[in-house]
């Protein structure tokens, strides 16, 4: 069970969403939009039970907690970052730095390593139903 999860996306020379969502385990969500958003600035809003225990479910069937980053063999500049980091209940704390620009050979271990990971990531997105918030400018 999760205490708190921090979900962030940054900017580059693109046109890519920049925010950071911030949600407790009571279901309290704080959004800061940045550039290439629909929502600039703060706001807060809640999730219900059902989006708790998803993001829960999702934690545990991704196995989040255990996830290593694979080593990419193939890289492109200029893209964003999606970090997630997630406090759990017990104290301990997991945090991986998804580069957007990390590749790997179709095929791969690697590869399919990073589409998982680009999944959940949009799959987080999905259940905080940050659509309305990121949107277009």
């Amino acid at each position: 069970m999760f205490k708190q999860i921090i979900f962030s996306r940054s900017i580059c020379y693109g046109t890519f969403p920049e925010f950071e969502v911030t949600v407790k385990q009571d279901g309290n969500v704080k959004w800061l939009g940045g550039m290439h958003v629909k929502q600039h600035g703060e706001a807060e809003f809640n999730l219900g039970n059902d989006q708790i225990i998803q993001l829960n479910q999702l934690l545990q069937s991704f196995d989040f907690r255990n996830f290593e980053y694979p080593s990419p063999t193939i890289s492109a500049t200029d893209l964003p970052f999606c970090t997630i980091l997630v406090t759990y209940q017990n104290g301990a704390m997991k945090e991986v730095e998804h580069y957007l620009g990390d590749f790997a050979e179709e095929g791969s271990q690697a590869h399919e390593t990073f589409q998982a990971l680009e999944g959940f990531e949009n799959k987080i997105e999905e259940i905080i139903d940050l659509e309305n918030f990121i949107g277009a400018e």
